[in-house]
């Protein structure tokens, strides 16, 4: 079999196995963002290969002219009543994970790590209002925001679908991606191995694509899911940089280890704000669907792991590199400062 017909076979395959999970468009997305990203590579993204990626979608059912529509739908973001309605959403960032529970943490709240020191109540706090946390550790934007995540053998329902279950909340965070693209095992690769190789830098730059199409396809929900009300206002955050130097690694990461880190948190947070900011080849087909949702870029500079006054959990705490108490209050604050 031609080279060029074994990856139309494979694209077909794909997309069918993607649309047995997740919606048509959002399938779509995702096979041509990461055929886009092949083929640029190999340099074979020709005007016979964009039809056939275009061919696949079209035998699955997706219109084409109903995509064309959803690129000039336009919704602007609602104004923050006095005391609004906040719902969380996100991994184990959001979650607070490491951080003691509440005292009247359920069982699913135990499993997804959530704290009541976490950002979301920190804010919430801040805003004078109440949160509904239902950001979840180890959840993607893939299993857990637009699907059911599984833990262990307990099922979380996809938390989008009960973001919207008692109608359109006003103020949505959104903490997600690092587990879309692996970013726990990149690390872990870097504290027991050597990270950083082309196959690496490679893979992660598959994942960052596909992410893109799953978040743009989740922004695309909550603008659904509104209905006729105006869509929530909506605050995604990037990623902190985890470590401030090696000194208290123990020689485990090497400085050039810790600048690919660093290069490959960028890169997560550029696809997030690329996404929002519908810049993307891709994303630019909505370009302003979603002026509802603004990226908020999250620091911790000086305060990483190894810093003097650090905001990270160290590798003996119950989460590592995950934020302490003071670096949730610091994503707090932030997206404070964006609503205010």
């Amino acid at each position: 079999m031609p080279i060029r017909w074994l990856r139309f076979v494979i694209l077909i395959l794909l997309f069918t196995h993607l649309t047995n999970q997740y919606s048509p468009v959002v399938s779509f997305i995702t096979v041509t963002s990461i055929a886009n990203a092949y083929c640029k590579c190999m340099k074979t993204w020709t005007k016979k290969m964009k039809t056939s990626v275009l061919t696949v979608a079209v035998l699955a059912g997706i219109s084409i002219a109903t995509m064309a529509t959803a690129a000039v739908v336009h919704a602007t973001s609602r104004s923050l009543p006095s005391s609004p309605t906040y719902i969380a959403l996100g991994d184990s960032i959001a979650a607070g994970a490491g951080l003691p529970l509440a005292t009247s943490a359920s069982n699913e709240d135990a499993l997804c790590a959530r704290s009541s020191q976490s950002y979301p109540n920190l804010l919430a706090s801040k805003l004078g209002t109440g949160v509904t946390n239902l950001a979840c550790s180890g959840a993607k934007d893939s299993d857990g925001i637009i699907d059911a995540q599984q833990l262990s053998s307990v099922t979380i329902p996809s938390q989008l679908d009960r973001a919207f279950q008692n109608g359109t909340p006003d103020l949505l965070t959104i903490t997600v991606g690092a587990n879309d693209v692996r970013w726990v095992q990149f690390i872990s690769k870097c504290y027991v191995d050597t990270c950083g190789t082309l196959k690496d830098t490679a893979s992660a730059a598959t994942f960052l694509t596909a992410l893109q199409g799953k978040l743009a396809y989740t922004l695309r929900q909550i603008k659904e899911r509104s209905g006729s009300h105006t869509p929530p206002k909506v605050l995604l955050t990037g990623y902190f940089y985890p470590i401030s130097s090696t000194s208290c690694l123990g020689g485990q990461v090497t400085n050039t280890e810790l600048r690919w880190i660093n290069a490959q948190t960028d890169n997560l947070n550029k696809a997030i704000r690329q996404t929002v900011t519908a810049t993307t080849k891709i994303s630019s087909w909505f370009k302003g669907t979603y002026n509802f949702a603004t990226y908020v870029p999250i620091t911790f500079s000086g305060h990483g792991l190894c810093s003097k006054d650090s905001w990270v959990q160290g590798l003996g705490d119950p989460a590592p590199l995950h934020p302490t108490v003071a670096g949730e209050a610091a994503i707090a604050s932030q997206l404070y400062a964006q609503i205010k």
